[in-house]
């Protein structure tokens, strides 16, 4: 064995060169010969020299034939040709637009063997514009201790579109407002989000939006009423009939907030006569959030 690997590993630089070698001969012999292959070539609209929308335009991508020697091949492959198409003016409707292969620009040591599909076709149409609300969604909540209050967008925008389409539309949405990330009251610029399709834009393409931010402050509401949903067949007693429940929600809004605003509720469905212990539903107004409610739980009573 000692034998053996001693002759493996004699002269161990000279034979590492030689298989460098072989393989330089061979990759250099293999780039050097001539084939035939197929790759995908993006079709983008380069130029639109036309007053029309484009509403449609579904092929993305074309298959090129090509052959060359396989650096050439190579080289190819690293430079990612694409069809840049133009669009010229022209009436409404359906237009197809030949792929032709000076386009991709090639080399003249390459050469194009075929284009599936030799065409692309789009639609055409006349534009329309109308003016349209603006509104933000939101994601997330505020640091602890604010909330949000207001989010307004300042301006509307103009939506452009096709002219049959356009006018479905009275609202567009901006990208998602993180509430999470609002520290204090400001107008943030949003971009717009256009309604999905071909051919819609807008003008603007962002806007404004207004934030305001307020503390948080807390109040508790004592001898809330506390209602049960049964069917009228049922009787039904709570004990306690009321509930003491602490809130938290804009300082500036909590003085105008009335015991009547708060419901506290237990639905009664699909329980057997006797007693229960359930836990109320609390609806507050928006912007204001449950801290707790006292009990948590509710004795109710099916009467048979």
């Amino acid at each position: 064995m000692p034998r053996v690997l001693r002759a493996v590993l004699a002269d161990l630089p000279v034979k590492i060169l030689a298989v460098f070698i072989a393989v330089f001969i061979w990759l250099a012999a293999a780039l050097d010969r001539t084939y035939v292959t197929s790759f995908d070539v993006p079709v983008v609209l380069h130029e639109i020299e036309t007053r029309k929308i484009i509403s449609e335009f579904e092929t993305r991508s074309a298959t090129a034939k090509v052959e060359g020697k396989g650096k050439d091949l190579f080289r190819l492959r690293l430079n990612q040709p694409r069809f840049l198409l133009t669009v010229p003016e022209g009436r409404a409707g359906i237009r197809q637009l030949k792929l032709n292969p000076a386009d991709l620009q090639l080399p003249g040591n390459l050469a194009v063997r075929s284009i599936t599909p030799e065409h692309v076709e789009l639609r055409l149409n006349e534009v329309g514009t109308r003016r349209v609300k603006v509104e933000v969604p939101v994601k997330g909540r505020p640091p602890k201790g604010f909330t949000v209050t207001r989010v307004n967008p300042v301006s509307r925008v103009k939506l452009f579109g096709p002219k049959e389409d356009v006018r479905l539309f009275a609202t567009v949405f901006t990208e998602s407002l993180n509430l999470g990330r609002v520290r204090q009251s400001d107008t943030l610029l949003l971009r717009v989000v256009p309604p999905e399709g071909e051919g819609f834009s807008t003008e603007p393409g962002s806007v404004g939006v207004a934030v305001t931010v307020e503390k948080e402050g807390a109040r508790i509401f004592l001898g809330i009423q506390v209602r049960t949903i049964a069917p009228d067949t049922l009787r039904v007693t709570v004990e306690p009939a009321e509930a003491q429940i602490a809130v938290t929600g804009p300082s500036s809004q909590l003085d105008e907030l009335k015991p009547t605003d708060i419901t506290a509720r237990i639905k009664i469905s699909g329980l057997q006569p006797g007693r229960h212990r359930l836990a109320a539903v609390i609806v507050l107004p928006p912007k204001f959030h449950l801290i707790k409610c006292e009990p948590s739980l509710f004795d109710v009573t099916i009467h048979p």
